[in-house]
């Protein structure tokens, strides 16, 4: 993994736990990550390369209204901290979301934008 992909993991773990102390608590989003650990077997540092699984496990845990509820405030938490704004797209899911502004960080580098 190189250091960009790492840089924009270690981004999305502190958007995720921010996101969802917003939206939860700190206590009541640390019981539900122990349970995505648990039942999903994702780590908190797994999460970035896993989002399919970790979007299921959500949904299982906060029905599918909550999870979409808790991915949303990610997803905006996420694209804040990148400086981008999220193109809407009724197709993409939560995975989409975060692969998509996950290349634009990334290519960011490239073209010496930052």
């Amino acid at each position: 993994m190189n250091r960009r992909t790492e840089d924009f993991n270690s981004i999305f773990i502190a958007s995720l736990q921010e996101a969802m102390g917003k939206a939860l608590g700190r206590w009541k989003a640390e019981v539900i990550l122990n349970h995505i650990k648990k039942i999903g077997g994702l780590d908190l540092s797994d999460i970035p390369e896993k989002l399919s699984d970790f979007d299921v496990v959500l949904k299982a845990l906060l029905g599918e209204e909550g999870g979409i509820a808790i991915e949303n405030m990610i997803i905006e938490e996420v694209y804040s901290r990148i400086g981008v704004r999220p193109e809407i797209r009724l197709e993409w899911g939560f995975p989409e979301y975060i692969e998509h502004v996950k290349m634009i960080y990334i290519t960011k580098e490239r073209i010496g934008v930052e």
